[in-house]
This record gives C-alpha cells, structure tokens and sequence, in this order.
C-alpha cells in the first residue's frame, strides 16, 4: 500500500506544480473545462476525430464529448450519465465517426475485483446513447482490461496489460472486437509468443483501419531490462497477422518503448519516456512504417532542449504528417510541454506548446486529427489548430493561414491578407495545406506515468463506497 501512496503523491505533486507560457505555430482555439464537482482527473485522457473531441476525467468517473461547430466548441454530452456505474471510467477513450470507446479498468464484475470494462457509445443526431458493454471473455481480478482503447469503423482494440497468462504475472493481453448491426462480438485475444512476465502487453493501443499497435512497455530487448516495444499487426475481424515487434534503435534499460503509441494511416509513433538518449529518462518517440518500410524506425524524436528528467514521450499524438508528444517528467523543476513535429523535412520540430499561466499538469495526454491538437492538463484540455492553407476545409477565418473561409475552403484569393486569431502557419510547410488529410487520429491513454496513475485512480474508486457494477 505504501508503493501506491508513494506514486499517488509524486503523481498530484507533479499535477500541482506552477506553469507559465505560450505557443506560436498552433493557435489556441478553446478551452474545455466543466465545473469543479466534475473536474477531477478531467483531461488525463483525450480523443479527437474530426469535430468530436471526447475528454475523460477518470477521477470522477465520467468523460464529456465536445462538438465543433462555427468555429465554437460546445459540450455535447457527460457520458458518465448514460451508464449505472463504472469505476476509473474515462481512463481512456477513443472516437470514431459516431462512435466513442471509454475504458473502466479498475470496474468490479461478478465478484472480481478490478478485471475492468470498456463502454461502446454511438451517437444518433445529437444524441449518445450506450451501444455495448466489452468485457473480456476470461476476466480476472485486476487485469485492468479497459487501461487502454482504440476505435476504428466497427472494430474496437482493448488493452489488458496486468492479465495473466498461466503462471506469467501481469504479462498482458489485447482484445480486438467487432460491430455487427449494433451488437458487439470478441474475436480475438492477442498475446505475443515470446511475452513474458510483467512484460505488461496492451499498456498502449493505437489502431487505424488493418494497422494495430500495441505498447509492451517491460518487454526486454537483447540484454537490455524493461526496454519496451512495440507489436504491429495487420489485419480485420478474428485474423490479426503480426508484421514485427518495433523496437528501438539503440536501447536503454527501463526506457519503456511502448508507454504510448498511435497509428495514423500507415504510419506508428511511439514513446519510450525512460529513455536515455538526452540524460536520465529524458525520453525519445520513434516513428514506424511496419507495413511499408519494416521494424526499424523512420525517424527519431527528440525535443530541441531536450534533458534529463523529462519523460519525453509519455504521451503521443499523430494524424497524417502531425505529431505531438509530451515531456511529463516528475520533477517540478521541468515544466510539462507538447512538442509539435511535422514529417515536412523529415520529422522536424515546428513548436513547442508550454502551458498557460495556471494550468495544472498540462500535456498529460494528447490527441491529433487533421489539423487540431487537444491537450488534456488533469483539469482542462486545450484545443490548439494549424491554420490550413489554399483548398483547406474551414469553418471560418482563423483556421487560414491566409485569406478569407470561402464557402467552407480557405482561400487566399483576396491577396493573402492574414486575418486575426493567432499567428500564421507557413503555407508551403503547413502539413494541411492543400492536401486531404487521413480521417484517423487517435488518442494517447497513457500521459502520466502509468503505474502513477493506476494507483491514484485505484485509491480514489476504492477509498469510496462502491455501489453494484452494472452487468
């Protein structure tokens, strides 16, 4: 019990402490926040896909949906509302046209404790409504089935990272489902042939169309101890095929490759935050090609000022040539950040997005599609865009780099005046500009340090009275 006081402590000091500062590259366009009875947790996981926006706030056991419409963002939905009770709910979540995964790993089921759940939600005109309940068809105690998801058209992914398999403790598992009509179905349950125990498969999940990823973050690698990898599978409905285990360049002991991932067309980035290519656990990300270009890393992410003690990569975002990860180190002496990458160049350094005067824990989990970027903080999530050049789709003025919105397009027409609402993208390197983006983004589950925040959702469900799960 002490260990998880110990993490639950260092993980609220780190949400604590002060921030200042600002962005350039992205404006900000809004701030999502709800009402401090509602807010606790708010933002330590985040979603995107277009204009739904979905951000869980596990500690109070809900996550919100948030729509875009005008240029204005508005609260759609509290999907904490439309279930009986589910514990650490909003721990994840992850959206697809009109549907939302949100996972509830620390949920009790028929006697056991804390196998956890994941929630199927489906939107008809304005309206969410609960499709299914996913639950692992051999639930244990504490497999914490739920920690992550993913969703794409009809297929859901679940991590179970703490499962069991036969004597291995906690080496994980991955559970792909399937939609048919409106019923949801288990198809498979993905475990490596070469697990091993605490190896802690499905801390991270990141799926777009036949492209899965799944996070191992303990996995060694050669001699090397907890180096983490990633696993690539292609595939659909019960037949999943593994391209290869994505593994670093140059391994580190205990850097955690796998803490985070996200899959965008062909394209996988994931995070290694312990890693130690800039000092101590300053972190790195790597960014794959499985099906196109094999195992190895296409390019390597490091921060600009990188440093030791910064956990460079605890949370990742991608969509098309975006990315954004996360430094989200412990110390207080290391401010929270979202680092702003485009593959424009070869995976250069855009912007680095610092915290607004006040926010508390910022970047703890982050999200991409198309142009937009949300920031999940612990008590708000922010919502950043890179104006679009000729030909992008706009709402109105402020998502140009140039120009007017014309009938829905931006377009420079008018001489290329820039309009107010922030500072320009550059119109030849704007990863938008022109060009139809992948309808995929995903969302990162795993912005804090995952056994952190496993313990302080743990200890705030139980330390309450647990009225009877929902079956």
């Amino acid at each position: 019990m002490s260990k998880v006081w110990t993490a639950a402590a260092c993980l609220l000091t780190w949400l604590a402490a002060p921030r200042t500062a600002a962005a350039d590259y992205l404006r900000q366009e809004a701030k999502l926040e709800v009402s401090p009875a509602m807010s606790r947790g708010f933002g330590m996981a985040v979603a995107i896909e277009g204009d739904t926006a979905v951000v869980g706030a596990p500690l109070a056991d809900t996550a919100w949906v948030y729509v875009r419409s005008g240029g204005q963002w508005t609260m759609q939905a509290n999907l904490g509302t439309l279930y009986s009770s589910a514990w650490a709910f909003g721990a994840s979540v992850a959206v697809s046209g009109d549907t939302i995964v949100v996972g509830a790993p620390n949920e009790d089921r028929s006697g056991l404790t804390g196998p956890g759940a994941a929630y199927v939600f489906t939107r008809s005109g304005q309206f969410w409504s609960q499709q299914a309940k996913l639950v692992a068809s051999d639930a244990a105690a504490m497999d914490w089935f739920g920690t992550s998801v993913a969703v794409s058209g009809d297929t859901a992914v679940v991590g179970s990272p703490l499962a069991d398999l036969t004597t291995l403790v906690n080496a994980g598992a991955t559970y792909v489902f399937t939609r048919s009509g409106a019923a949801w179905a288990e198809q498979t349950k993905l475990v490596p042939s070469d697990v091993a125990q605490e190896d802690r498969f499905g801390t991270s999940v990141g799926l777009s169309g036949s492209l899965l990823a799944v996070g191992s973050i303990n996995a060694m690698q050669g001699v090397k101890i907890d180096a983490g990898a990633v696993y690539a599978y292609s595939g659909g409905g019960a037949i999943w095929t593994l391209i290869g285990k994505l593994l670093a360049t140059t391994p580190d002991d205990y850097a955690r490759l796998g803490s985070s991932v996200c899959v965008s067309g062909e394209t996988v980035v994931a995070g290694a935050p312990s890693g130690k290519a800039n000092g101590v656990a300053s972190g790195v990300a790597y960014i794959f090609a499985p099906k196109t270009a094999g195992t190895s890393p296409l390019a390597v992410l490091s921060p600009s000022d990188a440093q030791s003690s910064t956990d460079f990569g605890r949370a990742v975002g991608l969509s098309d040539g975006l990315a954004v990860v996360n430094t989200a180190g412990i110390s207080t002496a290391v401010d929270p950040a979202g680092y702003v990458f485009t593959a424009t160049g070869g995976w250069t350094q855009q912007e680095k997005l610092v915290p607004p005067t006040g926010a508390l824990g910022f970047a703890v989990a982050l999200a991409v599609s198309g142009p937009a970027v949300l920031v999940g903080s612990g008590e708000a999530a922010y919502l950043f865009r890179v104006p679009g050049g000729d030909g992008t789709a706009c709402q109105l003025a402020a998502d140009c780099a140039v120009g007017t919105c014309t009938s829905g397009t931006c377009s420079s027409a008018d001489g290329g005046t820039q309009e107010d609402g922030g500072a320009p993208g550059d119109a030849g390197t704007d990863p938008g500009n022109g060009k139809a983006r992948g309808p995929f983004g995903c969302a990162s589950v795993t912005g804090v340090p995952v056994i952190a925040a496993i313990a302080v959702i743990a200890v705030w469900a139980r330390r309450r009275r647990r009225p009877q799960a929902r079956a």
